[in-house]
């Protein structure tokens, strides 16, 4: 449904800043038509029922992409502060440099080709937005020495940005990836479509870090598939922006393949973070483990839905799914929607969801030993969320990552 209010038309307003001659390209034309046919979100959108995300962006400035290119802005951001890292750096939305620590890591860039299996009106609209499609690769056979860090700046010249990005890592190859964006203080509208390709006995582990500020709206698609016998374990710590929507879909399209996918969303104040989940099992004989938890504070909103697919050829699959929340203040909310669908009947699969309220009793433990009531409601809710990452194998981005989430929780 096309979303038009009596001030404002968002997709007249959208279609007015293409870029230049851009629909004469054949992808960028489709990725269009398929846009103005979707339309954006409405109230009747059950994908987006919880996420009035149309309301969100008639509320920010007029959407504009930036014109031109910038050169890398500096400094990074703290969390890389120290750290060799092969820089993939994208300034509004668009590929600006790499520095690269490693010379098995090649990035390129070609056109965007046609998406066949874009369902989401947003990752048309990115398509249509990226006429350049860049492309990381990790040779084969090849354990990456340095992590690989995708990070997002902005001029602050535009309020529309819509990087889009592949990472194949080769048969055998193992890599370590963060994605993060540089916190700024102007409205902005990120629309990011990336997609990674675990090869036949790759290993992944990806971080994504969403630490914005409340100028910041986000939506995130991001598609993991898993080749025969490999490996993934991606982590999406959310702590900050005012209007988060992440997308996380995990293709599991070979036998033999482990995945988890773990979650950790804070919002507070008037701040809503969406987390929408997909997990599809396509070939048999392998595990995959789903964990997301959250603390919703003030005012603001959490949402997880999470859905999980057994296809008739994919026997002998386990897959798990958890989520638990914790409300702070009666006039947060929280809306879960655990799903699983399967046509195998071999098969072991379980899901649940859980919301509730800090435990009292153990808080008045802590509080007649001397703890001061912040630092003990700190404690009891590090307990609850630090399972989310305590798996992370990069040490000091754990350590890193604990120091956030504890800083954050004494403010609570």
């Amino acid at each position: 449904m096309t979303i038009a209010t009596a001030n404002r038309n968002l997709i007249s307003e959208l279609e007015s800043v293409l870029p230049a001659g851009s629909k004469s390209e054949p992808a960028v034309s489709k990725a269009w038509e398929q846009f103005i046919q979707t339309g954006l979100p409405g109230q009747k959108s059950e994908e987006y029922k919880y996420a009035p995300i149309a309301r969100q962006l008639e509320k920010l400035p007029a959407l504009k992409p930036s014109a031109g290119d910038v050169l890398l802005p500096t400094p990074l951001p703290q969390f890389l502060s120290g750290q060799t890292c092969n820089y993939i750096v994208f300034v509004d939305g668009r590929f600006s440099s790499a520095k690269l620590a490693d010379k098995e890591v090649k990035v390129t860039t070609r056109t965007t080709e046609e998406s066949h299996d874009a369902k989401d009106p947003f990752e048309w609209l990115n398509a249509a937005f990226s006429p350049s499609l860049t492309i990381i690769t990790v040779e084969e056979g090849v354990a990456l020495q340095h992590p690989i860090a995708i990070v997002y700046h902005s001029s602050g010249r535009g309020t529309l940005v819509n990087p889009r990005w592949t990472l194949q890592l080769l048969k055998g190859s193992k890599a370590t990836v963060i994605e993060m964006c540089q916190p700024h203080a102007y409205e902005l509208f990120q629309n990011k479509k990336s997609v990674i390709e675990a090869g036949e006995k790759a290993s992944l582990e990806y971080l994504i870090l969403q630490d914005g500020t409340p100028a910041q709206t986000e939506v995130n698609h991001t598609e993991v598939r898993c080749a025969l016998s490999s490996y993934a374990s991606c982590f999406t710590i959310s702590l900050n922006s005012r209007f988060v929507r992440n997308n996380m879909k995990l293709v599991v399209d070979g036998s033999q393949v482990e995945a988890h996918l773990y979650g950790l969303y804070l919002p507070s104040g008037d701040s809503l973070i969406d987390n929408h989940t997909v997990v599809d099992h396509r070939q048999p004989e392998s595990f995959s483990n789903e964990m997301y938890k959250g603390v919703m504070n003030d005012r603001s909103k959490g949402v997880f839905n999470g859905k999980i697919y057994v296809r008739p050829h994919a026997q002998k699959t386990n897959a798990f799914q958890s989520n638990r929340n914790i409300l702070l203040s009666e006039n947060a909310t929280v809306n879960t929607k655990p799903q699983l669908e399967i046509w195998a009947d071999d098969v072991k699969c379980s899901h649940g969801c859980t919301t509730g309220q800090l435990d009292e009793e153990a808080l008045f433990y802590l509080r007649s030993r001397g703890i001061d009531k912040r630092s003990a409601y700190a404690m009891l809710l590090h307990a609850f969320v630090a399972e989310t990452f305590k798996e992370m194998k990069m040490t000091q981005w754990k350590e890193t990552i604990d120091g956030l989430v504890t800083s954050r929780l004494l403010k609570v």
